[in-house]
């Protein structure tokens, strides 16, 4: 325990150094460094008050976790002391989108809405559950099925909501058919999320969200606690349907006390299972997972005969039933740990820099940068960089497409100047 509390240590004086530099709430180091605080901050509290609730974490587990923290501090430190100015103020202003586009936007996102909504039915009755949620969240995560070529709305599906936020200053500037419209938007972007089952793309779109009001220089305390709390009660709500961290048949209180459980197993329990990878025998990938995303292309275009690794980990019990191993996780395995370092390294330089880039950049970037801290975010889960990195392709090409050209052609400049 007494390394614990060293680390713990170590990495509140990496945090107070962090707001020394940036006081913003949002720097990315100070986010990375706070969420592996929190981490084993709870574990160090459960050690002490109920031991046999977790397994133990090893040292050089503990110690990685330190040089990590520090390699993603270098990086924003890197960006800094090369940079020659820091931007100060955020600027913004609203990109105009051609009336006539964004009613093409609205009716392609619903027509995509209800031909997903058929799909999910097809899939959801091909098995018997508690409930339609709980029976697709089973053909498309156990059965593996999916919704084919429909699977590539789901991105454009939120990019039709999320991008309006770029559209305007203030809401309450909008006439009555532009409120309407982005209300709408919203209720169908909400559709979207329900079908895709899984609460992390919930937590993708509350992010967004908040991190483009903050890029519109128009956060306040309370958007953070309200996104906070919005994004709790999604978690919870979900969780009971999914019959994950909850049951429709329990009470309110019961409900909330196993959902309290099922979010500390889904916030410890990856740290604790990539513990578990890290101090026992595996084979090196080399790249196969980092790269899967091209290697199954290529697989697919039948260049290569070797299929890409399975997405998918097994099961462990740490003792939470998991199968998430933190974002570590895949650049051990493929490049070891001075490989995965470098990597962090890496990540901590490029958020620093879109981070600081995005305040006086375009709308396009703004909405990219906002894109990113979902991976931030979640570095305590699971690898969201790479692995979803079709999923970032989509949401780029649509931002790039949208926000940017037409950006470019009603200003008359040359689009690559």
């Amino acid at each position: 325990m007494l390394l614990v509390l060293i680390v713990l240590i170590f990495l509140f004086l990496i945090i107070v150094t962090d707001n020394m530099i940036e006081k913003s709430i949002l720097y990315p180091p100070f986010i990375f460094n706070s969420i592996w605080f929190l981490v084993i901050f709870i574990y160090f509290l459960y050690k002490i008050f109920d031991p046999d609730e977790m397994d133990t974490l090893h040292s050089n587990t503990l110690i990685f976790i330190v040089l990590s923290n520090l390699f993603f501090f270098l990086g924003g430190l890197f960006v800094i002391t090369n940079s020659k100015k820091k931007p100060k103020e955020i600027l913004f202003r609203p990109s105009k989108i051609p009336e006539i586009l964004d009613d093409i936007i609205l009716v392609v996102t619903v027509l995509a809405l209800i031909l997903l909504y058929y799909k999910a039915v097809d899939l959801a009755s091909r098995i018997e559950a508690k409930n339609f949620l709980m029976a697709l969240r089973y053909q498309l995560t156990n059965v593996r099925l999916n919704y084919g070529i429909l699977e590539y709305f789901l991105s454009f599906g939120l990019f039709a909501s999320l991008y309006r936020l770029y559209t305007f200053d203030k809401f309450s500037d909008l006439n009555k058919k532009k409120k309407v419209k982005t209300v709408l938007a919203v209720l169908i972007s909400f559709g979207f999320l329900v079908l895709s089952t899984g609460r992390t793309y919930f937590f993708f779109y509350f992010i967004v969200v908040i991190l483009s009001i903050y890029l519109k220089s128009k956060i306040k305390r309370k958007y953070f606690w309200g996104t906070f709390l919005a994004a709790l009660a999604v978690f919870i709500l979900v969780g009971v349907v999914l019959n994950k961290g909850g049951n429709l048949e329990y009470s309110l209180a019961k409900n909330i006390s196993s959902s309290m459980d099922h979010i500390l197993a889904y916030f410890e329990g990856p740290l604790l299972a990539f513990d578990r990878f890290l101090n026992s025998e595996f084979d090196h990938t080399y790249g196969e997972n980092t790269f899967r995303f091209f290697i199954a292309l290529l697989y697919e275009l039948k260049i290569i005969d070797k299929p890409p690794l399975d997405i998918v980990n097994e099961w462990i019990l740490v003792p939470y039933p998991t199968n998430v191993f933190t974002v570590f996780y895949e650049y051990v395995m493929d490049f070891g740990r001075i490989g995965c370092l470098i990597i962090i390294f890496l990540f901590g330089l490029l958020h620093t820099w879109m981070f600081y880039r995005s305040k006086t950049a375009g709308n396009h970037f703004k909405m990219i940068t906002a894109y990113s801290y979902y991976p931030l975010l979640m570095v305590f889960f699971q690898d969201q960089y790479v692995s979803l990195l079709s999923f970032w392709i989509q949401l780029w090409f649509y931002s790039f497409l949208i926000l940017y050209i037409l950006d470019i052609r009603r200003s008359g400049k040359k689009l690559f100047a």
